[in-house]
């Protein structure tokens, strides 16, 4: 659900996402929400989860088995700093990857036109690596580069 959610925040909306899934205690009801579960999200997704990804906490993938591969075909993979992310792009037909592929392309220029406009340095670098995690997907499932960054002046 999430993976979904992410894919077509970037794709349709151009809606960049962060956080962190983990496991925990929770408390809810109609008046609040707290718990270590709650805590430890927060904890990961303000502290690890400083780019457009979805940290998944360490503890979940232990547990499970069949996780062995770090690539970029799989539904979460490991980033550069070791850190298990979902892999948002994974969660896509191949129907909806041809649709919205072109929208895809120009909601990225468009976030890295406004990141290049505000000339704000942590703004430039959390679109790179979205851009950087973009073109290794496709690259990777595709055998191609869709964002070409050496078009942009940066």
């Amino acid at each position: 659900i999430i993976g979904n959610l992410v894919n077509r925040g970037l794709r349709i909306h151009n809606t960049l996402f962060r956080g962190a899934i983990t496991i925990g205690s929770l408390h809810i009801d109609d008046n609040i929400v707290l718990g270590e579960g709650l805590i430890k999200a927060y904890s990961i997704e303000s502290e690890i989860a400083i780019y457009p990804r979805i940290v998944i906490d360490s503890k979940l993938i232990t547990k499970s088995s069949n996780i062995t591969n770090y690539s970029l075909s799989d539904g979460i993979f490991q980033d550069f700093d070791l850190q298990w992310c979902l892999n948002p792009l994974k969660f896509c037909d191949d129907k909806f990857e041809k649709v919205f592929k072109d929208q895809l392309f120009r909601n990225v220029c468009i976030q890295l036109s406004e990141a290049m406009k505000s000339k704000n340095e942590r703004v430039m670098t959390k679109i790179k690596w979205l851009i950087n995690y973009i073109n290794s997907y496709y690259k990777q499932n595709h055998n191609e580069i869709l964002i070409d960054i050496s078009k942009f002046n940066i």
